[in-house]
């Protein structure tokens, strides 16, 4: 019981600095494409062929200006959470989608998984609410965190009825 509480203290107070110590983004040019591509490959490496990543980009190459690792860790903390929402599905599916609407990008993360309750769209991203059995509550609210500090935003979509998506995170540059 002991260990257990020790792993638990330590497993949130790594959480909190992850929180505290954000550095402001570094930014530089860098093609959407090559971005998603590469988050791709990070994600693939942690889920296999278990849960399939379906990436969709823009016919044209668009460039923005963001802190590529922050932004990846962004991407990544969205993805892993949709794939163990999917995780358990007979056909689990995430989905990885760029876009440019109204002069923005917009970078959609969506999953085939249980879906989210609406009344805590906005409850999950604060710090260490989790409603995840083994969760922290970081991943959600730092990607929000790193997005902010790049201008954008980052929020949950309704589900679309006759979409196959249960849960879209879109995040907006």
């Amino acid at each position: 019981t002991l260990r257990r509480r020790a792993e638990g203290l330590d497993k949130f107070i790594r959480g909190y600095r992850e929180l505290a110590r954000l550095p402001p983004p570094d930014l530089a040019p860098v093609a959407l494409e090559v971005l998603l591509r590469e988050t791709q490959t990070l994600f693939q490496a942690r889920w296999g062929a278990g849960v399939p990543l379906d990436v969709c980009l823009p016919s044209t190459r668009v460039l923005i200006r963001v802190d590529k690792a922050q932004i990846e860790q962004a991407l990544l903390n969205l993805l892993n959470n949709a794939a163990e929402a999917c995780a358990g599905q007979p056909s689990p599916l995430v989905q990885l989608v760029a876009e440019v609407t109204d002069g923005a990008a917009a970078i959609l993360v969506r999953d085939n998984g249980t879906g989210l309750d609406p009344s805590l769209h906005e409850e999950i991203f604060h710090p260490f609410v989790s409603f995840k059995e083994n969760g922290n509550g970081v991943g959600l609210s730092l990607a929000r965190q790193i997005v902010l500090g790049h201008g954008g935003s980052l929020g949950v979509e309704a589900p679309e009825p006759e979409s196959p998506w249960s849960t879209t995170f879109r995040i907006r540059l």
